[in-house]
């Protein structure tokens, strides 16, 4: 029997088909704006094409699937995207939170997921199989630790320094030059006026330069993004989470050092002493790890 994994992000999403003893594996990466439609992950023609890309790659609707989505933060988001998935696919499924691939690619059993990328979110799941979740809620006033996320903050931290009186600092002035303003204040405007989540999302390597430069500002805003993703930890582990691992995974936390040190320092803080590990395989490969074990 063929294994399909598919893990699902808010940019890209990574589908791969592998024989049941991982031999042979064939991988797409695809724009997830190119599959997803309108009504998101509800929609079972937009699911269609997604597996699509599956049999594209050798897989039949009788493979053993399991997906990974971001977005499918409750049981009813579950439901729904599996009802859609069902349309089209006749074999073994099983849908969750994107963040719950990454324990299974990591090689952990119940891990704790950490997903700090285009988005933001923490994922764990009970004895009896129920999903966790803290943090998220989207870019224009959740997710912390992701890059827009960060370039929000950052705004944030960079006018209350205005307010001052202060002279633009290091973070101020990188970010100006980043998006083409003259003064805080039009920096403001810009910042305002370009809101989308990825062209905020596109300053966040400008904040983690201008911290590797000696920004304290900088430096700050992402130990406090790393407090609030270990505090969501915290919140999971308290609702009875299995956990074996906290791990990590996500564009932002797997590119840059200092989140991922500010997110150690945070656990530790939170006493939090379970193995930290920030996964630098794809996440993908926990879907087919999960595939497997509907077989």
């Amino acid at each position: 029997m063929k294994l399909i994994g598919i893990d699902i992000g808010g940019t890209y999403t990574r589908v791969r088909v592998a024989d049941s003893d991982s031999t042979k594996v064939a991988d797409a990466r695809l724009p997830t704006s190119g599959w997803l439609a309108p009504a998101g992950l509800r929609d079972s023609e937009g699911a269609g094409i997604l597996l699509s890309h599956a049999r594209a790659l050798g897989a039949d609707q009788h493979a053993a699937l399991t997906v990974g989505a971001h977005g499918c933060d409750s049981e009813a988001q579950i439901q729904a995207f599996r009802a859609a998935l069902e349309v089209h696919h006749l074999g073994p499924l099983l849908v969750l939170n994107d963040a719950l691939l990454v324990g299974p690619a990591a090689g952990y059993t119940d891990a704790v997921g950490i997903i700090a990328g285009t988005g933001s979110i923490v994922v764990g799941r009970t004895p009896d199989g129920k999903h966790l979740t803290a943090g998220g809620y989207g870019w224009m006033i959740g997710d912390p630790g992701s890059a827009p996320g960060i370039a929000r903050e950052s705004m944030r931290a960079v006018q209350r320094e205005h307010d001052t009186g202060k002279r633009p600092g290091l973070l101020a002035r990188r970010l100006m030059e980043h998006f083409a303003a003259s003064t805080v204040d039009d920096l403001s405007l810009v910042f305002t006026h370009s809101a989308t989540m990825h062209r905020w999302a596109e300053a966040a390597p400008v904040i983690f330069t201008a911290a590797s430069d000696g920004s304290h500002l900088a430096r700050r805003v992402i130990g406090t993004a790393a407090d609030e993703l270990a505090t969501s930890v915290g919140d999971v582990l308290g609702r009875q989470a299995r956990a074996d691992a906290i791990v990590a995974a996500g564009g932002v936390v797997t590119a840059q050092p200092l989140l991922q040190s500010e997110l150690g320092r945070a656990l530790t803080d939170q006493g939090i002493d379970l193995p930290f590990v920030v996964l630098h395989d794809e996440p993908v490969a926990g879907a087919i790890a999960l595939a497997r074990t509907l077989i």
